[in-house]
């Protein structure tokens, strides 16, 4: 049976999933700051998570970077910009006591095309931001999509009921 929250059909895995992040993976509680990072799917994650977290009195925050956006910055940057540290980035990783990330990329290639010495150098620049993120509660997690379906050769209905099957 699928419930309906906030105008959408939720698949009741979905809830029990945010119950898993949130009270166990994460052990968030009243007051902790709560970044939900994801990229093309999984909202319907992010929300239940997001919802859940009021509920106990944290103050969460959906940050949405969508892959094609990642794909242009790419693109885009000059080299001598790969190795700037986005502050702001910085600071709201400072302000977080939990961190979760929703793996669910709609085309998990969309970066393949991409040089990997950006790549590389741009992870570089990243690392105070993620040594900041592993000193948090975090929590990094897959949400079944399309494009990952695509990969594992599975409908997307199969690849949710894997994905679900091993976490829930």
């Amino acid at each position: 049976m699928f419930l309906m929250t906030g105008g959408m059909v939720l698949d009741p895995r979905i809830t029990e999933f945010a119950k898993l992040i949130v009270g166990y993976s994460t052990q968030t509680k009243e007051e902790d700051n709560v970044l939900v990072q994801l990229s093309d799917c999984g909202m319907e994650l992010a929300t239940e998570i997001y919802r859940l977290a009021v509920e106990i009195g944290a103050s969460p925050l959906i940050v949405v970077t969508p892959t094609e956006a990642t794909r242009e910055y790419y693109t885009v940057v000059k080299e001598k910009y790969l190795s700037l540290v986005p502050k702001h980035t910085l600071a709201l990783m400072k302000a977080s006591d939990v961190v979760i990330s929703i793996r669910g990329e709609g085309n998990p290639r969309a970066l393949s095309n991409i040089n990997p010495r950006k790549m590389s150098a741009r992870q570089i620049a990243l690392k105070e931001i993620t040594e900041e993120r592993l000193s948090k509660r975090w929590c990094l997690t897959q949400f079944p999509s399309g494009g990952y379906a695509q990969e594992a050769e599975m409908s997307l209905r199969e690849y949710e009921d894997f994905v679900y099957g091993a976490i829930l």
